[in-house]
């Protein structure tokens, strides 16, 4: 005889990815606490993707009476999405919630009226994924919203010759060229450093910090997993033009970003950090190139 599990009701379900920052990812789920009213109910997920500092050991031991939260640990390291939909793929086994939130763990929640906003913005809009204001401590200062328009081919194809003439440079520790070839990277339009203070909808949004409706999660779990890391962005923005799904960016909804506190700490060196930029873009880019090809 088969015991089926009950899942969990829940409003919303947070999966915070966690690389080696232990204090990060503290005070990020210490923000979702803070900013929580009893009126909701959540719970947190933390996927440690295989930290090679052991942290997420420390975890799973700081948490084991947090009835709010569950660690898990991967075995490798699966990357930005791979990571994150382990979470996603956990979550929905075990929980029936009505929104799942996706994001960094150097991102912090800054407002009680989290909730309250989803929620209405939910009501009104029908998103299928929604963005809030992403304030980080650098230029531009505001990481949302990206562009309206999917990337070209012609597009990734030029980035992939820019990604392979800087990867060539870095064997021979030319970094220092690279300021000079800052140039091949103006045509970049992701965003601006102008502050964005209007609603809108069916744009990209910054991949720190992602709300999904029931619209997204009852017919996906998690994200395009093809790559290790960046342009996921852009593989999610295609996703939903390709299912008629609606993004929004809402400038209420404010969220604190630290920035790349996690890829930071994968190479210590600033030749080596380039250098997993360089690859890791490339291999994504042809991700991106092939999506898009397949989508004409």
């Amino acid at each position: 005889m088969y015991v089926i599990m009950e899942k969990i009701k829940v409003d919303f379900v947070f999966v915070i990815l966690h690389y080696n920052t232990v204090i990060d990812t503290k005070e990020c789920v210490d923000s979702i606490a803070e900013n929580f009213v009893s009126t909701y109910t959540y719970q947190i997920v933390i996927v440690d993707n295989c930290s090679p500092n052991k942290s997420g050991k420390e975890l799973v031991e700081y948490y084991s009476n947090n009835e709010f939260v569950k660690v898990l640990i991967s075995e490798s390291n699966l990357g930005f999405a791979g990571g994150n939909n382990l979470g996603c793929l956990y979550a929905s086994k075990k929980y029936n919630f009505k929104f799942l939130v996706m994001l960094n763990n150097d991102t912090l929640l800054m407002d009680k009226k989290f909730c309250d906003l989803i929620f209405r913005e939910y009501s009104v809009s029908k998103f299928a994924v929604l963005g809030p204001k992403v304030i980080t401590p650098s230029m531009p200062y505001d990481s949302n919203p990206g562009p309206s328009e999917l990337r070209t081919i012609a597009y990734c194809k030029d980035y992939i010759f820019r990604m392979r003439c800087l990867l060539l440079l870095n064997m021979f520790h030319l970094d220092f060229f690279y300021k000079k070839m800052k140039h091949l990277f103006s045509k970049d339009d992701t965003g601006s450093n102008r502050e964005v203070n209007e609603r809108r909808e069916n744009v990209q949004l910054h991949g720190c910090f992602w709300i999904f409706s029931p619209i997204y999660t009852s017919k996906f779990v998690g994200i395009n997993d093809k790559t290790f890391l960046y342009r996921e962005e852009e593989l999610l923005f295609l996703r939903l033009k390709q299912n008629n799904m609606k993004s929004v960016f809402l400038p209420e909804l404010k969220v604190f970003h630290k920035e790349d506190r996690s890829t930071n700490t994968i190479n210590k060196t600033s030749h080596s950090r380039m250098r997993f930029f360089y690859l890791n873009m490339l291999k994504s880019t042809k991700v991106l190139l092939h999506e898009l090809e397949g989508a004409d």
